[in-house]
């Protein structure tokens, strides 16, 4: 495999020096060259994966998901975005082609090598490296296999608990997963509205007392248990102060990050197949 990567040629930068937005000759380029790339690798789609949200999704991204089939011209508008600092972020992959975004802006794109890239003179605005692929580097967790199949929900639904929670994620990030109440008769109700390629968590009768909590661990905040609707929450990705105090600002109820992880399963795509790719927490 080839990889191309793809930063201004002359970074702008903010009066404290810091690099700052990228400048509108970089970005018409740079759309420009990935049309140009598409045209030679005979790519008018891309897939959406590893999708991070950060904020809530709105207008045209609101429909994104892992899996999503993005066109050409809507790909490119995503990594213009990316490039900007704004999100949502993802990778997006087709058949001899891979791009993304890294984590100073630059464009990295994987080509097969059939793909040849575009004279490297004409685009004075980039700055264009290209070189032999590296190996994958090995993944940070083993991946997670299981299915959300038949047998999966019946276990479910017969596991013995008083309280039962699902946190269906469907993307990386804060804004990136909906918690559900499954106790009691709702589990059957529930399984239907979940996504495909969405990571299940199961947890039976989990420790729900705010002051529990670790000061520097991972750990979600609940508004209230019960109902069909999903929970209201908050994400604390790196723990809080004082974890006490969330009572006082409403969160009667908080689950520890590492409950999450005891009982997964990815959600089947419509034919049966798992194509979701999730990972465990490295050790």
């Amino acid at each position: 495999m080839i990889e191309v990567s793809v930063s201004p040629s002359v970074p702008e930068t903010t009066l404290d020096g810091r690099e700052g937005a990228r400048p509108a000759p970089y970005l018409r380029s740079l759309t420009q060259f990935l049309h140009e790339l598409a045209r030679r690798a005979h790519v008018h789609t891309f897939e959406v994966t590893e999708l991070f949200v950060a904020e809530p999704l709105a207008g045209d991204a609101a429909e994104l998901r892992n899996g999503s089939s993005v066109p050409l011209r809507r790909a490119v508008e995503l990594v213009r975005r990316m490039c900007e600092g704004h999100g949502p972020f993802c990778a997006l992959g087709a058949t001899g082609m891979r791009v993304e975004c890294s984590w100073d802006g630059a464009v990295v794109l994987t080509l097969d090598p059939t793909v040849s890239p575009p004279d490297l003179d004409g685009w004075p605005h980039l700055r264009i490296r290209v070189r032999e692929a590296p190996p994958a580097g090995s993944p940070e967790g083993d991946p997670v296999t299981a299915a959300a199949d038949d047998a999966f929900w019946s276990a479910v639904a017969s596991a013995p608990a008083q309280v039962k929670l699902l946190r269906e994620r469907w993307a990386h990030g804060k804004f990136g997963a909906r918690w559900y109440d499954v106790s009691g008769d709702t589990l059957l109700r529930r399984r239907p509205a979940v996504e495909p390629r969405s990571l299940i968590s199961v947890l039976l009768d989990p420790q729900l007392d705010p002051g529990r909590m670790c000061l520097d661990g991972g750990f979600t905040a609940l508004r209230r248990l019960g109902g069909f609707d999903p929970l209201v929450h908050e994400e604390f990705a790196f723990g809080i102060e004082n974890p006490p105090d969330l009572r006082g600002h409403g969160w009667p109820f908080a689950v520890n990050e590492s409950e999450a992880w005891e009982w997964l399963a990815v959600v089947p795509d419509g034919d049966g197949h798992v194509r979701g790719s999730w990972l465990l927490p490295g050790a």
